[in-house]
């Protein structure tokens, strides 16, 4: 998914493996500047001209909530990694920083991909499936992308790897 900001105050949803306009999302009132996902890519925050930052939900695109504080415009926004924090920063020479608890669920980097509480061989089985997809690959999804560098390889087994209790993980020629 990629999005991006108009100067007619829309931000626009693409997908990019489909080449093709998701949805356009309505509500800014003057142009949007700056774009961030959070890290699981199920919330966008935009920020405007209007001095407004917006959260939107990507499944649904519809709009969550919009945040005011800022008497400039919103030029810089950045998600903590566990989507907890919004930064948003202004012309106005501030950065502000909202509690995103009221909107969205905050994310752990704990491989617990099945939910059960524990990471085990199932959580195992469903990272093995997604090992080796990029951003933009059909099937990728950031929550196995426990590193954040945009692929699904090595450095996320080995965070996952010890998240499963190993000590150390030993390579095999």
């Amino acid at each position: 998914m990629l999005a991006s900001g108009s100067g007619d105050g829309t931000v626009r949803l693409w997908d990019i493996a489909m080449r093709s306009k998701v949805a356009t999302l309505e509500g800014h009132r003057w142009s949007v500047e700056s774009l961030v996902f959070s890290w699981d890519g199920g919330t966008l925050a935009s920020g405007s001209r209007d001095r407004t930052v917006r959260l939107w939900d990507v499944g649904t695109q519809r709009e969550i909530a919009i945040l005011k504080g800022h008497t400039n415009d919103v030029n810089s926004l950045a998600f903590s990694w566990d989507g907890g924090t919004l930064a948003s920063g202004s012309e106005d020479g501030t950065v502000l920083l909202w509690d995103m608890s009221p909107y969205i669920t905050p994310q752990s980097r704990d491989p617990d991909f099945d939910g059960d509480g524990s990471v085990g061989f199932s959580d195992f089985l469903q990272f093995a499936q997604k090992f080796g997809l990029r951003e933009g690959d059909a099937g990728y999804h950031a929550k196995y992308d426990l590193d954040k560098d945009g692929a699904i390889g090595f450095g996320d087994f080995l965070e996952f790897a010890n998240a499963y209790g190993q000590s150390q993980v030993t390579l095999l020629n």
